[in-house]
């Protein structure tokens, strides 16, 4: 059955009118004269099918499709060219019986493409093509110099004729596609390596980071501990001074009470003694007592100025301190004001240009829309009168060929009726032998699919249990990847306790000299510290550390000597102190026996672990000391055990055998302690080890399960091979059942058309005649109706032209350009806004701090210096009248010399006490200053301790006057009580600071960063290992379609060689040639070279030679052997012949016509031909003419109507 129909034409190169070549059956001929447009019909054919390669269809630009005019006709408009396919079998992967097919070209350069009357894009029409075999390499039209180019194609080029033959072109398709994916994977992998390579370096900085905060916070801890300790000490030695000048001020003010109490009673005797003195006396002795009063008050107002001078002279200071720095703020305030301000001013210009570009690109969008509505508008009125022009044109070519075929069918019919009786009674006959051959195959193919289907279990069975197996390498990589990650973190951990243990944080001076020397070598014997040696369990430290307190940095030496020479290396470095505990000289307590009551956990020294030969040490720090659960337990403990001893609780209490109680909880929670640190450095080393232990045990789990993949793969790689070899001996069964059902069913369908042809033939000679003046007059009123639609055509056109929107989309285009960039500048303008404007805020509320404290403190001095004013004032005052009333007492006293004689002793006497009591109050004065003094120093001490440890003393003496903290539990407390400060406790706070300064800046974000980056760096390490899978998946699809392909074109390149062979014997009457696969190496010499087929030819008579040798003709006939022995293997639907036979003689032709003939029944041939005897098997001819008007003219001939004489070409219009 054809499954070309017909080919319609109008405006495509020469064929000006409409024109349509029916193709009913097996083979067509076209013939005509040289130049009058045969060849064109084949370009016709190439062109609708998708041909892009212009050069290929004898053009250089879309415009030569079109008619170009001649002198007689103006130049077409548009190209037309459609192919009607028969589809009822369903060869075309559509849902149509008939599918049409068309192209259309036009002046400005746009095409169309349709399928049934529906555009669909150029993608679309070769996709299904494509799954037609009627692709871009399908050999469909094939022209005198395709014969020639196959014999003149290099061995590599020549080998894709052989490709598409054995059907391996959609294969490599998908190879090509499969290695885009692969590349594009490959790429991406790249790019996360690339990206997987930046985020690891930054990952180990952020890891150190991390480590250097840790250590940063440890040593600040630390650092809060061991300041807690110094500044306990101070505060106490400030406290006690306090108290012991509060004790001096009041022993001098009784001093002063007694020796005014003793004046008084002198001068009460005095008074008895000379009652009889009189008046003069007690005037006297009343002035005397004024005068004291005075001097005492004078003395008083002296110590309260001194006192108000020193409270002048700090409030001065701190005021400076204050102004001084006020001044860098308001300097840094105005600068960021005026930054503000340029800001601003920036902001409102770029907002100001935004809205204007706003405005302008809503006006350049509103004349581009408008000018795409009027444009949209004309190409509608344009389609619109196109479409009817080509419906008007269709029908009145549709009408005049009717016209033409309803004249010539009349006189066809009646020899066609004989034929198709001879015809039907041949093709039944064919059909039963056909019958017989599909039986056969059919039971053929049953034994292969049954054979292909073990396949497939086999190779669904190995690829379950290769799935599984990778499951498991996956569940084994992802425990791996975790085991890893646990082993850096910890790593991290144990490499910052190990470089604190190194540099010996939270060990006094002296003791780090001592170790660091006994790691050098310069000292000997030295066992190391205390909290090295014992180990505590994690429940205890607290309890251990609280009981060991300072002893915990003891040093265990091994005899008295290796301590001396220790002690004698630190004096001579003046490294510090340190305490060593020689294991020689050691004399332990007896062990604390305890008795059995609740919450009593046990001796100290028996509930940790270390060495027996450091027991002497652990007994003596340990061995009299008890832990308890709990206060309460170390209270009944406490009531019951007599001698020395200490209890201590878990939770850090202490209960001494003298009845004192230490407890509490610190509100800063410092670091852990050296057991503690010293503990999860020992755990973390065995953790490190049974990780590293893990790991390896892991690798080898997943070596061994990778080794099993493998072994799983290559079993899967055989099943698939068998697989394939099953899956293509039953595709050549499946194919040979279809080819031989195809048979049957071209029979059957064939025997069936014969049939309703001969029935139709018979009703249509009467129907023919009654035709011809109906379409004649429908001819006339189509011709009428094309005229009038051809001027509304033009002028439609001529609208269009003067409608252009290029230039408003330009400015469109510019205008959203120009409104982007000015929006991200006004973004980028805020931001930097924003950010300014905290920083000068966070400026205000600084100046503003520093002006209230500055208002505080002027307020303050201004009420000293009020004070101090009123004081001077007063004490001059005391002063003046003092030396008034001495004035008034010398003359009373020269008046009384003589009365009083006699009572010499007794003045002198109490002038003694007066000048005693004077000094006295002078010296009161003294220790009241030094006491407010004392009071002063402990505030300063106060303030620098709170800013220091950023906590409230909530233990301050009753008699400094200040106001009461807040009830803030998380940062009032009390400092410790420090009798005595630890030896080296200055070095050590000195070298922590050292240590802080050295690790500063830290980036207190790192760790936050760390766990975010390293969260980040795991899922891309699986987005690694996910295309490494992929991009391994893709190579196994490769190889196993370049594996099916070698075997399909295999196959193939067997077949179509041995049929070359024998087509070229048919060809040649005798001969040989033969077909044979080369490999050219690659130019670098390396394997990979691509292959080739080369042709070997001997004609009868003749050597064998290569192609070169050959005449014209015998190349000829060659090419055409080879290329019908494709034709036999992998048959195309049509194929159309230009001209091929040009270079064969009468003889040669007769061959060459008898093969035509036998692919005729795979293959629907159009032979373009000049040559009588190619022209005698045709089926159908059609003659090609041109006129004076350039115009090529169709004329169809029935072969069967003329005398064998007069077959040949003929002319005639249709």
């Amino acid at each position: 059955m054809p499954r070309l129909m017909k080919l319609d034409l109008q405006g495509f190169k020469s064929f000006a009118d409409p024109s349509t070549f029916l193709y009913p059956t097996g083979i067509t001929a076209v013939v005509g004269p040289n130049g009058s447009g045969k060849s064109n019909v084949a370009d016709a054919i190439r062109w609708v099918l998708g041909e892009q390669r212009l050069t290929a269809i004898r053009g250089r630009t879309g415009e030569d499709m079109i008619f170009a005019g001649s002198g007689k006709r103006p130049r077409g408009g548009m190209a037309r060219a459609a192919i009607t396919f028969d589809n009822s079998d369903g060869w075309l992967p559509v849902d149509f019986a008939e599918v049409t097919v068309e192209r259309r070209t036009y002046r400005d350069g746009s095409s169309d493409y349709m399928i049934n009357g529906s555009k669909v894009r150029l993608m679309d029409l070769r996709d299904m093509l494509d799954r037609a075999g009627l692709g871009r390499d399908a050999y469909l039209v094939i022209g005198q110099g395709l014969v020639d180019q196959v014999l003149s194609l290099r061995p590599q080029e020549r080998l894709a004729l052989f490709e598409q033959a054995s059907g391996i072109t959609p294969y490599r398709t998908r190879r090509g596609e499969a290695e885009v994916r692969l590349d594009e994977t490959r790429r991406n992998l790249q790019r996360v390596y690339d990206i997987v390579s930046e985020i690891e370096p930054r990952l180990r900085r952020l890891q150190r980071q991390t480590a250097k905060v840790e250590e940063h916070a440890q040593l600040q801890r630390e650092l809060s501990t061991t300041l807690r300790i110094w500044y306990g000490y101070r505060w106490g030695r400030s406290v006690a001074g306090l108290d012991q000048a509060r004790q001096r001020v009041v022993y001098r003010e009784d001093r002063v009470t007694a020796l005014l109490g003793r004046s008084e009673t002198l001068g009460t005797k005095t008074a008895e003694q000379r009652g009889h003195i009189g008046d003069r006396r007690e005037q006297l002795a009343s002035l005397h007592r004024e005068s004291s009063e005075l001097h005492r008050e004078a003395a008083n107002r002296q110590r309260e100025l001194a006192v108000a001078r020193e409270r002048q002279r700090q409030l001065r200071d701190r005021l400076e301190e204050a102004e001084s720095l006020h001044a860098p703020l308001e300097t840094a305030l105005a600068a960021e004001t005026e930054d503000l301000a340029e800001l601003l001013v920036g902001l409102k210009e770029a907002e100001t240009r935004h809205a204007a570009l706003g405005e302008l690109l809503r006006e350049a969008e509103a004349t581009h829309g408008d000018i795409v509505r009027q444009r949209h508008a004309a190409l509608r009125r344009q389609a619109e009168s196109q479409s009817r022009t080509l419906e008007v044109r269709h029908r009145l070519a549709d009408g005049r060929a009717r016209l033409e075929q309803a004249r010539q069918r009349a006189e066809e019919l009646s020899g066609q009726l004989r034929q198709l009786e001879a015809d039907i009674a041949a093709s039944a006959e064919r059909r039963a032998g056909q019958m017989q051959v599909v039986e056969q195959d059919k039971r053929l193919y049953e034994t292969a699919e049954a054979n292909r289907e073990r396949a497939r279990v086999v190779v669904s069975e190995v690829e379950s249990q290769l799935e599984a197996r990778r499951a498991v390498v996956e569940q084994i990589r992802q425990g791996l990847v975790q085991e890893e990650a646990e082993l850096q973190r910890v790593t991290a951990r144990l490499e910052a306790l190990e470089r604190l243990h190194e540099e010996g944080a939270g060990l006094y001076a002296g003791v780090r000299a001592v170790l660091r020397a006994a790691e050098a070598g310069e000292l000997g014997g030295l066992a190391g510290l205390v909290s090295t040696l014992i180990g505590v369990p994690a429940h205890l430290e607290r309890a251990i550390e609280v009981a060991l307190g300072s002893q915990v940095q003891n040093i265990v030496a091994a005899s008295w000597g290796d301590a001396q020479a220790a002690i004698e290396w630190l004096k001579r470095k003046h490294a510090g102190r340190a305490t060593f505990l020689p294991l020689d000289r050691l004399r332990p307590p007896s062990i604390l026996e305890l008795p059995d009551l609740p919450g009593v956990v046990g001796v100290a020294s028996e509930l940790v672990r270390y060495d027996p030969a450091y027991r002497p040490a652990a007994l003596l720090l340990l061995g009299r000391t008890a832990v308890a659960d709990e206060l309460e337990a170390a209270r009944r403990l406490h009531d019951v055990l007599r001698g020395g001893f200490t209890i201590v609780t878990l939770a850090g209490e202490v209960v001494r055998s003298s009845g004192s109680i230490t407890g509490g909880e610190e509100r800063n929670v410092q670091g852990p302690g050296l057991l503690a640190r010293e503990r999860e450095r020992r755990e973390l080393r065995d953790h490190v080890a049974a990780l590293r232990e893990a790991a390896k045990g892991t690798e080898a789990r997943m070596a061994e399960n990778a080794e099993a993949v493998e072994a799983l793969v290559g079993r899967r790689q055989a099943a698939l091979s068998e697989r394939r070899e099953q899956d293509q001996r039953a595709q050549q069964a499946d194919q040979a059942v279809e080819r031989a059902v195809r048979e049957l069913e071209r029979l059957n369908q064939t025997l069936q058309w014969q049939q309703q042809h001969l029935e139709r033939a018979v009703a249509e000679r009467d129907r023919v005649l009654g035709q011809v003046d109906t379409l004649a007059e429908a001819c006339r009123v189509a011709e009428a109706e094309l005229a009038e639609l051809e001027t509304e055509a033009g002028k439609a056109a001529r609208e269009l032209a003067d409608l252009t929107d290029a230039d408003a989309a330009a400015a469109v285009a510019a205008r959203r350009t120009e409104l982007a960039v000015v929006h991200q500048e006004c973004e980028s303008r805020r931001v930097l806004l924003d950010t300014r404007e905290r920083e000068a805020g966070r400026l205000r509320r600084q100046i503003q701090d520093q002006e209230d404290r500055i208002a505080a403190l002027q307020a303050e001095l201004v009420a000293v210096e009020s004070g101090l004013e009123q004081l001077v004032a007063d004490y001059e005052a005391a002063r003046s009248h003092a030396e008034a009333l001495g004035g008034r007492i010398a003359p009373l006293e020269r008046e009384l010399v003589t009365l009083e004689d006699g009572m010499h002793a007794l003045e002198r006497e109490e002038q003694n006490a007066r000048r005693l009591l004077r000094e006295a109050e002078q010296q009161l004065s003294q220790a009241q200053v030094e006491a407010n003094r004392r009071e002063d120093q402990l505030q300063a001490l106060r303030r620098e301790i709170e800013e220091s440890l950023n906590i409230v003393i909530s233990n301050l003496p009753e008699t400094i006057s200040t106001q009461q903290p807040l009830p803030l539990d998380a940062i009032v407390t009390p400092l410790p009580v420090i009798a005595e400060l630890p030896q080296g406790l200055e070095d050590q706070i000195r070298d922590l600071r050292t240590q802080i300064r050295r690790l500063e800046p830290v980036n207190l974000a790192a760790k936050e960063e760390y766990d975010e980056l390293a969260e980040r760096h795991q899922f891309l390490r699986t987005q690694v290992e996910d295309l490494e899978h992929a991009s391994a998946h893709l190579r196994e699809v490769i190889g196993e379609l370049d594996q099916m392909m070698d075997t399909m074109f295999s196959s193939s390149f067997k077949a179509i060689a041995a049929e070359f062979s024998r087509v070229f014997e048919v060809l040649f009457n005798g001969g040989s040639a033969k077909l044979f696969l080369t490999d050219e190496e690659a130019p670098d010499g390396r394997e990979g070279g691509q292959k080739g087929v080369e042709i070997s030819a001997r004609p009868p008579g003749k050597r064998a030679s290569n192609l070169g040798m050959l005449s014209g003709g015998e190349r000829s006939l060659t090419a055409v052997a080879l290329i019908f022995a494709v034709m036999r293997i992998s048959p195309t639907p049509f194929c159309v012949l230009d001209e091929v036979d040009a270079m064969l003689d009468e003889a040669n032709v007769s061959r060459f016509r008898r093969l035509l003939q036998e692919l005729s029944r795979e293959t629907q041939f159009i032979i373009i031909t000049h040559n009588r005897g190619t022209v005698d098997v045709a089926d159908t001819i059609y003659g090609v003419s041109m006129g004076e008007d350039g115009v090529s003219k169709v004329l169809s001939l029935s072969l069967e109507s003329l005398p064998s004489a007069e077959i040949g070409m003929g002319a005639g219009v249709m």
